[in-house]
């Protein structure tokens, strides 16, 4: 069994104009409440997960690390250059 689960990308991140959602997964370790196994993170890293809105389907769906939300948000806009990521 792999670490994880499913994500997903836009066809062309760079040309997606959607709204995208940055939320911080809680883990106990290196695992989520229902099982899911993440692997070893380093100190400081905060697994987040990144979606689109309801009103695009779920266009995008998936998981970085990162040490802050701030920094999460920032390597989804690399990604996603003209995305509005919620606050």
């Amino acid at each position: 069994m792999g670490m994880g689960k499913p994500y997903w990308h836009a066809d062309k991140p760079a040309d997606y104009t959607g709204k995208l959602s940055v939320s911080m997964v809680r883990l106990n370790g290196d695992y989520e409440p229902d099982g899911t196994y993440w692997g070893c993170h380093s100190p400081g890293q905060i697994l987040y997960l990144v979606t689109s809105t309801a009103a695009d389907k779920e266009t995008v769906k998936y998981y970085l690390r990162a040490g802050s939300r701030f920094a999460a948000r920032a390597m989804v806009l690399a990604k996603y250059p003209n995305a509005k990521v919620r606050r």
